[in-house]
């Protein structure tokens, strides 16, 4: 994930492939950023890509993925941390 800061079409993949792995399986996926070190780095970034997306497809995926969190108990956001 830090290599791709500089190449914007291979971070906007990225995240596109990401918040479609989080709105299928929200918990998972958000722990396996986790247990990578990545969480705070993806989520901190990812109003960021979306408002600079000139793609229909990954402003979808990340909305999608935005919206998945609303889905997570309360229990789940305090094992995320």
């Amino acid at each position: 994930m830090r290599k791709f800061k500089n190449d914007c079409s291979m971070k906007h993949v990225f995240y596109h492939n990401i918040c479609l792995a989080v709105d299928y399986d929200t918990v998972k996926t958000l722990e396996a950023l986790k247990n990578s070190g990545v969480l705070n780095l993806f989520l901190g970034d990812l109003l960021n890509v979306f408002k600079r997306s000139v793609s229909y497809r990954t402003r979808k995926a990340i909305l999608l993925g935005i919206l998945s969190f609303y889905t997570l108990d309360d229990s789940q956001l305090q094992t995320l941390g």
